[in-house]
């Protein structure tokens, strides 16, 4: 009992920690010109120079720690120089730091996304871990793209055209395939759990009973249902 929770609470810590590098990188755009104006490009290069560096020293191995290492070579640049284009690199660096944990994961035995929902879920099924696989391995290389991407705009464009870019342009390319995959992994699993009305609607069009993924999605339901005292 013990380990399991120790488990789960691992599996939700590594799941905050990816969200928070995800969300950083997502946010950076918007606000990184804002705090510039505001607090000055120095201090701010500063300030993410030094979380730059504090994180090299937490890494767990040394490839991240190389890596973290070198992730703060804009901010610091940026805090000698006072340019401002020396800080749009940054998220090209998380995007980058983020495809390099993704795709590392597929090498063991449980990839970041199967964690998170793990972390989401303690109880998900086993069956699910190869659609997670290959969604870790999707996931990895969108974050991939998106940091050569953004390396090119920032070498490449004016601090306006990049924000356009980093901000709006990603945001849309990342919600388009999230939405995407949503309606895959639903058809794909036909998993109809809270039988809200779009699930009615969608099990009407893609019945559970129809394929072997979809009856294993539904016996796995009514079971654990059972379990819970959940039967209707």
């Amino acid at each position: 009992m013990r380990s399991d929770y120790a488990g789960n609470l691992d599996n939700r810590l590594q799941a905050v920690l990816l969200a928070a590098l995800a969300l950083s990188a997502m946010l950076y755009p918007l606000v990184i010109g804002r705090l510039a104006q505001h607090f000055g490009i120095r201090p701010i290069a500063a300030l993410f120079a030094v979380a730059g560096a504090f994180s090299a020293m937490r890494a767990a191995d040394t490839r991240s720690r190389v890596f973290r290492i070198a992730a703060t070579v804009p901010p610091a640049a940026a805090a000698v120089s006072g340019s401002l284009a020396a800080l749009l690199w940054v998220p090209a660096m998380l995007y980058a730091n983020l495809a390099m944990l993704f795709l590392e994961s597929l090498s063991g035995p449980a990839p970041l996304v199967l964690l998170a929902a793990k972390a989401i879920q303690p109880a998900v099924p086993h069956f699910v871990a190869p659609y997670c696989r290959r969604l870790t391995l999707l996931w990895g290389i969108v974050f991939a793209v998106n940091a050569i991407v953004l390396s090119i705009a920032a070498w490449a464009l004016s601090p306006a055209a990049w924000e356009r870019i980093a901000g709006t342009g990603l945001w849309a390319w990342m919600g388009a395939i999230t939405v995407v995959e949503f309606f895959v992994r639903k058809t794909y699993f036909r998993n109809y759990w809270y039988r809200g009305p779009f699930e009615r609607f969608w099990s009407r069009l893609f019945p559970a009973e129809a394929t072997p993924m979809g009856r294993r999605s539904a016996e796995y339901i009514r079971e654990t249902r059972r379990k819970l005292g959940l039967d209707d």
